[in-house]
């Protein structure tokens, strides 16, 4: 399990483009509208929304276990019967989920597990696998 710091920091990178550094013993981000303290992406719902509106995510209370988040398209739905529709279709491909407690981890979970999906498949049409393929055998 990631520690918030190595979760926080991930998501400022990788997902929102981010510089992540270091001043003493605290972490800040680069944006495009300056440097600031790293966000608390996992613990802070406000700063989670960022991300979900950078990827257009999709978050729905589930009874009794918390959130499902979910990573689809890059241009949103154009309704609700059309995330219906994609959901049924069974074709994921670049796509991310999660489900928890609490919304904020939830998000930056599912944005994470999309973003590692879409590098793997990227890898895969460039013919670059993530596990090296075995080597032939002689016989």
């Amino acid at each position: 399990m990631r520690s918030a710091k190595e979760l926080n920091s991930l998501i400022a990178r990788d997902v929102l483009g981010h510089d992540v550094f270091a001043k003493g013993k605290r972490l800040f981000e680069r944006t495009d509208r300056g440097e600031r303290p790293l966000r608390q992406y996992d613990a802070d719902l406000n700063d989670a929304w960022e991300v979900v509106e950078r990827l257009n995510m999709t978050l729905i209370p589930i009874k009794d276990e918390g959130w499902f988040a979910f990573v689809g398209k890059n241009e949103g739905w154009a309704s609700p019967a059309e995330f219906l529709q994609f959901l049924q279709s069974g074709e994921f491909v670049g796509c991310g989920a999660a489900v928890g407690k609490s919304p904020s981890k939830t998000i930056c979970h599912a944005a994470l597990n999309a973003l590692e999906r879409r590098q793997s498949e990227a890898q895969k049409a460039n013919g670059h696998p993530m596990m090296p393929e075995p080597a032939p055998q002689q016989h």
